[in-house]
C-alpha cells in the first residue's frame, strides 16, 4: 500500500513541473446535480452546481461559469429538475465556507428516495504531502491546502451513512479529479431489450458515482463555443439525447468520452466514490422535455387520424345525401304534375273566396250606412229634447252607436302620452297621464250594451263582455316608428304610412290613436286621430287645450265626434 502511494506521489511530482501548479489554461472541478426525472418513478432530484472564473488569488478561468450555468439550464429545462432544488454558486458565491455549508445542508436534508447531482468547474490540485486531491474555492490561497476543499472531505460527507440519499453523482471538470475514484463503471447495454427494467432495478440500489473530465492530470480550460471541451460535449449529449431514460454512464461512454479523447488526449473517467455506501446502483436521467414532445406528437397524430376519419365520414354523408336527393328527385318528378294541378285548383278556390268576402263586406257597409242615417235622425231629435249633460255616460248615450257600426273593427294604436311639464306647474303637478287611464276613459265608449265592437288593442284591456278584445303586439322598432318629427324643432306627428300598414295587416276598418301632453299642472294638449284604413282619410280633432278636470270628458267627446265624422263619410 505504501509503495502504491509512493508511486502515486511520483506520478504527481512528475506532472507538476511539466504543468504549473495553477495556470489560466487549466480547469478546477465542478459539482452538478442530476438531470430531472419522473418523480413518481425515480425519486426527487436535487443539484449543487459550482462554476468559478474570477479567482481572487489563482489565475482566472474563461469557461467555468458558462459551463455551470448552461448545465443548470439543461437540467431544469429538459430534464425536469425542480428549479427550487437546483443551487448554482458562481465566482464570489463559491467560497470554501459557502460550498461546504450548501453541501452539508443539502446532504443532511435528503431521504432515501432522493437523488443528488454535484458539478464543479474550477481549479483543482493535488497535495504533494498527502497525495489527496482538492477543489480550489474562489477564496483559496496557493500552496495553502487548508484553504481548499479536499476530496477526503467530499467523500466523508457523501459517503456518510447519515447522508440517506439513494443516488449521488459527482461530475468534476477540474485538474487531478481522478483521486475521487475507486473501481470502474458497471455499464448497462442500451441494446438490451430489458434495459429500462434493469435500469429501474439498478436505480433502486444506492449509488455514489463519479465522472471526471480527466484522471491524475491537468485538464484544459479551453474548448468549443466558450465551454471547456468536456463540458461542451457533456451539455451537447444531454441536449441531443433521444432516450427517455438513460443512466449517466451510458451517456458519457456513448457521446462524451470518444470526442474528448480524440481531440485533446484528455481521458474522461467514470467510476465510483470510495465509500461503502455505494451498492453499484445507477444515477438515472429522464428526458422530460422529450417525453412531453413525444406526447404532443402522439396527440397531434391522434388528432390527425380523427380529422381524417371525420373527413371520410363527411364524404360518406355527402354521398348519402346525394343519393337521397337523386332518389327524391325521381319521386318528385312523378308527383310534379299532380301537385301543379292541385295548386291551380287551390288558387281558383282562393280567388272565388276572396270575391265572396268582398261582396259580403260591401253589403255590410251598405247596411251600416243605412242604419247610421236612421240613428243620426233619431239622435238629432233626442238632442233637441234632452239638456246637455257634462257626464261622460250621458254624452256617450247621444252617440249613434247601434247596429250600423257594430261591424266596425277598431285598432287602438300606440298613443303618445307625455307628462312633460314646464315652469312651476311641473314641480307642483300631482296628476300623471298614462295610456292605461286614457283607455279607461274610452272604455265606456266601447261598452255600450246595444252594440258589439271588435277592438284590436296594443294595450291590455279587460273585456266586460260588451265588446270583443283582440290583443296584438308590435316590435320596439314598429312602436318607435308610429310617431315622428320632421326635424328637431317640428311638432310630433303620427306616421300615416306606418298606421295604414298596421291597420291593413290587422284587417280593421279604422285605426285610433291619441296625442296627450301635460304642459302645466292645469293644462293638457290633446288630439284624437282616426284613420280610415281603406281610403287613407284622417279624421283629427286638432290639438286643443283642456284642463285636468275635463280631460276624461274631452277624450270621450272628441272620440265620439271623430267616429260620427267617419260614419257620416262612409254612408255617403
Amino acid at each position: 500500500m505504501k509503495t502504491k502511494r509512493y508511486l502515486l506521489f511520483l506520478v504527481c511530482w512528475f506532472f507538476i513541473p511539466l504543468q504549473p501548479a495553477f495556470s489560466a489554461t487549466q480547469r478546477g472541478m465542478d459539482v452538478v446535480p442530476p438531470a430531472t426525472a419522473d418523480l413518481t418513478a425515480w425519486g426527487t432530484y436535487h443539484a449543487l452546481i459550482i462554476g468559478i472564473n474570477a479567482y481572487e488569488r489563482w489565475p482566472r478561468l474563461q469557461t467555468a461559469v458558462k459551463d455551470a450555468s448552461a448545465l443548470r439550464n439543461v437540467l431544469v429545462d429538459l430534464y425536469g429538475f425542480p428549479e427550487e432544488n437546483v443551487h448554482l454558486l458562481t465566482d464570489k458565491e463559491a467560497s470554501r465556507l459557502n460550498i461546504i455549508r450548501h453541501l452539508r445542508h443539502i446532504a443532511s436534508g435528503l431521504t432515501d428516495q432522493d437523488n443528488l447531482l454535484i458539478y464543479f468547474a474550477g481549479h483543482g490540485q493535488i497535495d504533494a504531502f498527502t497525495s489527496d486531491g482538492y477543489w480550489i474555492p474562489v477564496d483559496g490561497f496557493p500552496k495553502e491546502p487548508a484553504t481548499w476543499i479536499s476530496h477526503s472531505l467530499l467523500k466523508g460527507i457523501l459517503g456518510s451513512d447519515k447522508m440517506r440519499a439513494k443516488n449521488v453523482l459527482v461530475i468534476a471538470d477540474s485538474c487531478y479529479s481522478g483521486t475521487l475514484l475507486r473501481g470502474g463503471p458497471s455499464t448497462l447495454s442500451l441494446e438490451d431489450g430489458l434495459y429500462e427494467s434493469r435500469l429501474a432495478k439498478a436505480a433502486s440500489l444506492r449509488s455514489r458515482q463519479v465522472i471526471t473530465s480527466g484522471g491524475l492530470e491537468p485538464v484544459s480550460d479551453g474548448g468549443r463555443d466558450g465551454h471547456s471541451l468536456f463540458a461542451y460535449y457533456l451539455i451537447e449529449a444531454l441536449r441531443n439525447n433521444d432516450c427517455l431514460v438513460i443512466d449517466i454512464e451510458n451517456l458519457i461512454h456513448t457521446s462524451v468520452w470518444e470526442p474528448v479523447v480524440r481531440i485533446s488526449g484528455q481521458r474522461p473517467t467514470v467510476g465510483r466514490l470510495k465509500t461503502p455506501m455505494d451498492e453499484d446502483g445507477q444515477f438515472v436521467l429522464m428526458h422530460v422535455a422529450l417525453a412531453e414532445k413525444r406526447k404532443s406528437e402522439a396527440l397531434r397524430a391522434q388528432e390527425s387520424q380523427l380529422k381524417q376519419k371525420e373527413e371520410e365520414i363527411q364524404e360518406l354523408e355527402a354521398r348519402k345525401k346525394q343519393l337521397n336527393a337523386e332518389r327524391e328527385k325521381l319521386v318528385e318528378e312523378q308527383k310534379r304534375i299532380e301537385l301543379e294541378r292541385l295548386q291551380l285548383e287551390l288558387e281558383r278556390q282562393k280567388l272565388e273566396l276572396a270575391r265572396e268576402r268582398e261582396a259580403l263586406e260591401r253589403e255590410k257597409k251598405e247596411a251600416a250606412a243605412v242604419k247610421y242615417k236612421e240613428n243620426t235622425k233619431n239622435e238629432s231629435k233626442k238632442e233637441m229634447k234632452e239638456p246637455e249633460s257634462k257626464t261622460i255616460n250621458m254624452k256617450l248615450a247621444k252617440l249613434p252607436l247601434n247596429g250600423s257600426i257594430s261591424s266596425v273593427k277598431i285598432a287602438l294604436l300606440p298613443m303618445h302620452i307625455s307628462n312633460q311639464t314646464s315652469g312651476l306647474g311641473g314641480i307642483l303637478g300631482s296628476v300623471n297621464l298614462s295610456a292605461k287611464d286614457t283607455i279607461q276613459h274610452l272604455s265606456s265608449l266601447f261598452s255600450n250594451a246595444e252594440h258589439n265592437f271588435v277592438i284590436f288593442s296594443y294595450y291590455p284591456i279587460k273585456s266586460n263582455n260588451s265588446y270583443d278584445i283582440i290583443p296584438f303586439s308590435l316590435t320596439k322598432e314598429e312602436v318607435n316608428s308610429i310617431w315622428y318629427r320632421k326635424s328637431i324643432f317640428s311638432l310630433l306627428r303620427l306616421n300615416l304610412q306606418e298606421a295604414l300598414r298596421i291597420g291593413k295587416e290587422l284587417k280593421v276598418d279604422i285605426a285610433l290613436s291619441i296625442y296627450s301632453e301635460k304642459r302645466t299642472i292645469n293644462e293638457i294638449i290633446s288630439e284624437i286621430i282616426i284613420i280610415d284604413i281603406n281610403s287613407g282619410e284622417i279624421y283629427s280633432s286638432g290639438r286643443r287645450n283642456t284642463s285636468l278636470d275635463w280631460y276624461g270628458d274631452f277624450i270621450a267627446e272628441q272620440s265620439r265626434a271623430q267616429l260620427e265624422r267617419y260614419l257620416a263619410d262612409i254612408s255617403q
